[in-house]
């Protein structure tokens, strides 16, 4: 059993922010906000000058900080949240996380989460989401556009629209359904394992790039919110070309 508790952010972590690069160090823990997570991810690596607007007065002295939001009338609200987060026995945060690599921590972006969550009331309120595009109105004001039936899309169409916006550097975000059921030899239903894919079930995913054709395949590179190093799970992340299953080279992306 992991004993949690509020500590105060900057006695474990180094607040030092660096303006670049800052999306591979925010990971979701063990919250289920992946929705959010991709969403910042997104917002961190395609449009840095609207995240960091996305702060008021900021005193790190003190432990205040503000962060703007928008409610469903399209108006600015200001919330304001001190510098304590929620980590576990070994001190690391419980919620939001980084990149055990990551020499500097993202302070502010662990904050951005805890004041998500006091917009919607609390963590238990922001917990899995059915629209992962509600960050994109709480955080800009506009609405985002949803594709929810690709079949009903045009490959060669779809891909280009994809494209297009990763070139204008849009933050997309996309999501797997829940698994899929089956039964055990009691007649008990039971969810599938993990995928052979290496895409996991009812996840969100950061829209990174769109790559070159192979084989006639479309490739989109996704980013993991969880930011783990999967090496380990190579062989499970294979991917069909047409010949022999060649691996996908895995770190953080898939």
């Amino acid at each position: 059993d992991k004993k949690l508790k509020w500590e105060k952010i900057s006695s474990i972590l180094q607040l030092k922010e660096e303006k670049s690069n800052l999306s591979h160090k925010l990971n979701q823990n063990s919250l289920g906000d992946c929705y959010l997570i991709s969403f910042l991810r997104g917002l961190m690596e395609f449009q840095k000058e609207r995240y960091w607007k996305l702060f008021g007065a900021c005193f790190p002295e003190i432990g205040y900080y503000e962060i703007y939001f928008f409610n469903e009338k399209k108006e600015n609200v200001l919330i304001y949240v001190d510098d304590y987060i929620i980590v576990d026995n070994q001190l690391k945060p419980y919620f939001a996380s980084l990149d055990e690599k990551s020499k500097f921590g993202v302070g502010r972006s662990i904050l951005i989460e805890k004041a998500y969550a006091k917009l919607n009331g609390s963590y238990f309120n922001i917990n899995g989401s059915y629209q992962i595009g509600d960050p994109l109105f709480y955080f800009t004001g506009f609405k985002s556009l949803n594709i929810y039936n690709l079949n009903s899309y045009n490959n060669e169409d779809l891909y280009a629209t994809i494209k297009e916006h990763i070139k204008a550097k849009d933050v997309i975000t996309t999501s797997t359904p829940s698994a899929p059921k089956k039964k055990d030899e009691n007649g008990n239903e039971i969810e599938f394992p993990f995928p052979i894919s290496g895409i996991y079930y009812n996840h969100a995913y950061t829209v990174w790039k769109g790559l070159e054709k192979k084989k006639d395949i479309d490739i989109i590179e996704i980013n993991n919110p969880w930011g783990c190093n999967i090496e380990d799970d190579m062989e499970n992340f294979k991917l069909n070309l047409g010949e022999k299953n060649k691996k996908i080279e895995v770190n953080h992306t898939i």
